[in-house]
Formats: structure tokens, C-alpha cells, sequence
């Protein structure tokens, strides 16, 4: 018995140095898995570059909408507007038509033989931008500017206005300025004064023009040859038809008061307001008819 059992051990050793053993349990990776975020790319969207264009010619402003146009103007309408340039009285005015978000018209100084076309925009958040240009189409100036709704006392604004920075193009040089409107007409850019049945305007502005010098320098011959006879004359606070031209140099010095004369220096003589009737200088002290004669005077 004791043998039997001997001879089995020695034939369980021998089976296993000769290999036969169980196979090893295959190895299997184990994944931990963590609360990772999920992660979203970022897109930075890049704007496509917009070219920066210097304007140098009225043909290269070209107005883009953002969301401030006309329709809040009387689109159409020649609006003049008169002003101050570096805080000084109404030495400068500008007509402007409205259409859409572009402005076209003219800017003027009131004692300089100075005008300049304009061509501009009107930008968001009731803000402009216009561009000048001289008599040869170069740029001359530039206004930035916005339209106010209150004065600086915090009083609402009865009439239109605009409040800016003028920039001399050709120094550099930035000074203020504020403009409000007169007036609104029907007329054209190229024709202010067809409503009164002028066929040259510029015959009207330099009419105006020889009657502020001539009565400025006491030329009274001059300033009677351009009377239209009868004449319905205001001064010393009664109406006074005069007949022909010895009777309104008779009551000449009585009509040109050093307080008349003060007023006229006033008096821009472009750019007038005028109705079928005739075209006003100042608020009425003068008034013009179609052929460049005076037909209404009023002096205080």
C-alpha cells in the first residue's frame, strides 16, 4: 500500500516538470474612467478686414447704414442752418439735404467768399460725419458732430442743431462748432430761389451783397438805384409809401439809422430764405424781388 502511494506522488511530479500546469487567466487592461468635461472648441470668429479709406474726393465718401437715417428729417427739403465757428456769432451756415443716410449741400462762411460742397453721413446714435470740399474737389474740412436733443442748461431744443469738431484738413487744426436750423425750403441746391421766380441766383446773392456795402459806405445814389418804386418804407415807427428815388434820398439818413446800419452788419447776403413773394435778408428788414431790386425796407 505504502508503494501505491509513493508511486503516485513520483507520477504527479513528473507531469508537472514535463509542463502540463493550468494556462494562465489572460491579462485584461482595466480603464478607469474619470468625470472628464467635455470640452467645446472655442471659434474666434476674425471680422473680414474692412479697407480704411483716406477720402480725398467727394466720390469715395460712400454712407453705410446704421441705422440712423432721414426719415427723422424732412427728406428733400433744403435745410439751412446757421452757426458759430469757434464760439464766434453766426459766422458760418450750412444747407443740407437729407436722403436716406447721406447728406449732401453746402457749407459757407457768412463774411468770406468761402464755400465748400459737402457730402456726408449719418451715422448711429444720432451721430454725422460731414466732408468739404473746395472749388478744385479737394478735401478741405471735416465735421464729426452728433444732434443734440437738450441744450447744456438741460432745456429741450425747440429747433434742430448740431454740435461738433470742424477739422481743417490742411493744418489740422480742430475747433468747435455749433449750428441751428433757420428754415426748411423746397427749393434745389443749384436754384435757392426759384420759389420767388429767380432764374440766376447769383444775381440775387450779389444784389444783396452791393446793398450791405453801398449802405454801409453811405453810397446813397447807389442804394436808391436799386429801389423798386413805390416803396412801402417802416421807420421812425410809421409805414411810408415813397413815390421815386429824389423822395427816398430825402428821407434817406431817417431810413439808414446807426442802429439800421448795426443790424445790416448782420446780414449774410447768400443763401436766403424765399417764397413766391420776393427773398428776405436777415428777419425781413429786407426783402428782394426776382430781378434783384429792393421792395420792402423796415428799419426800427
Amino acid at each position: 500500500m505504502k508503494k501505491k502511494i509513493i508511486a503516485l506522488f513520483i507520477a504527479a511530479i513528473l507531469l508537472t516538470s514535463c509542463g502540463q500546469v493550468n494556462s494562465p487567466t489572460p491579462f485584461i487592461p482595466t480603464l478607469t474612467l474619470t468625470n472628464t468635461p467635455t470640452l467645446t472648441p472655442t471659434i474666434t470668429l476674425t471680422p473680414y478686414p474692412t479697407p480704411t479709406v483716406e477720402i480725398k474726393t467727394i466720390d469715395q465718401v460712400v454712407c453705410r447704414n446704421e441705422g440712423h437715417l432721414s426719415e427723422e428729417f424732412e427728406v428733400g427739403w433744403l435745410n439751412h442752418y446757421m452757426g458759430s465757428l469757434n464760439s464766434e456769432d453766426s459766422n458760418v451756415g450750412l444747407v443740407a439735404i437729407y436722403s436716406g443716410n447721406t447728406i449732401n449741400g453746402e457749407f459757407f462762411f457768412a463774411y468770406k467768399p468761402i464755400e465748400m460742397k459737402v457730402k456726408g453721413c449719418l451715422k448711429a446714435g444720432q451721430n454725422l460725419i460731414l466732408y468739404m470740399f473746395d472749388d478744385e474737389g479737394n478735401l478741405a474740412a471735416t465735421l464729426t458732430g452728433y444732434f443734440p436733443e437738450y441744450t447744456d442748461s438741460g432745456a429741450k431744443l425747440y429747433r434742430e442743431g448740431i454740435i461738433g469738431t470742424y477739422k481743417d484738413e490742411q493744418t489740422d487744426k480742430e475747433i468747435s462748432l455749433e449750428l441751428y436750423e433757420d428754415y426748411a425750403s423746397g427749393d434745389s441746391l443749384d436754384h435757392e430761389y426759384q420759389t420767388a421766380g429767380v432764374n440766376d441766383d447769383s444775381l440775387i446773392d450779389q444784389a444783396a451783397m452791393n446793398f450791405l456795402i453801398w449802405s454801409a459806405t453811405d453810397q446813397k445814389e447807389r442804394v436808391a438805384q436799386m429801389i423798386e418804386y413805390p416803396i412801402q418804407v417802416y421807420f421812425g415807427g410809421k409805414r411810408v409809401w415813397i413815390e421815386n428815388e429824389a423822395e427816398f434820398l430825402s428821407n434817406y439818413d431817417s431810413i439808414f439809422t446807426a442802429d439800421f446800419k448795426e443790424t445790416l452788419k448782420k446780414a449774410v447776403p447768400k443763401h436766403m430764405f424765399a417764397k413766391w413773394s420776393g427773398i428776405m435778408l436777415l428777419s425781413g428788414e429786407v426783402w428782394f424781388n426776382a430781378d434783384g431790386k429792393v421792395i420792402h425796407l423796415r428799419s426800427r
